[in-house]
């Protein structure tokens, strides 16, 4: 949940498969630069970096780096907070995902949700979204 860059990837493949992510990612416009955010909001990008830094602190919304810009998703902020149905999920799998990993997380289609997108789920069902992400944690169980 820092405002580093993602781990790069070891492979020709998994770097072609993160370029491709990043690249669906940045056309979405749903990934915002913290100046975009201050428009939006109508602050100084200085406060609102400042405040996105300590929300990303406090486990409360992540960031990830797109086209070199440190970027906020847009549903990850509910006015001038943070989303609160965001928390519970990050906590499940900020510490084993990457910022560019949550994001393609949250804005794919998850088989646990019905082939929903938990992104579109946050502010309606964010129980389903967080067990989701308990589902993900988890991952596959063989037996």
């Amino acid at each position: 949940m820092t405002l580093s860059a993602h781990p790069a990837p070891h492979s020709a493949r998994d770097q072609a498969l993160a370029t491709r992510v990043e690249e669906r990612l940045l056309a979405s416009g749903d990934y915002l630069t913290f100046a975009q955010v201050a428009d939006h909001l109508g602050g100084s990008p200085a406060a609102v970096a400042a405040q996105i830094t300590q929300w990303v602190q406090a486990g409360q919304v992540f960031t990830l780096v797109l086209d070199g810009a440190a970027r906020v998703p847009r549903y990850a902020l509910a006015g001038l907070h943070p989303h609160p149905g965001l928390a519970p999920v990050l906590h499940l799998l900020a510490p084993r995902k990457s910022g560019l990993q949550l994001a393609a997380w949250f804005d794919s289609a998850c088989g646990f949700l019905g082939g929903r997108r938990p992104r579109d789920l946050l502010a309606t069902e964010p129980a389903q979204v967080r067990a989701a992400a308990q589902d993900e944690r988890i991952g596959p169980v063989h037996g």
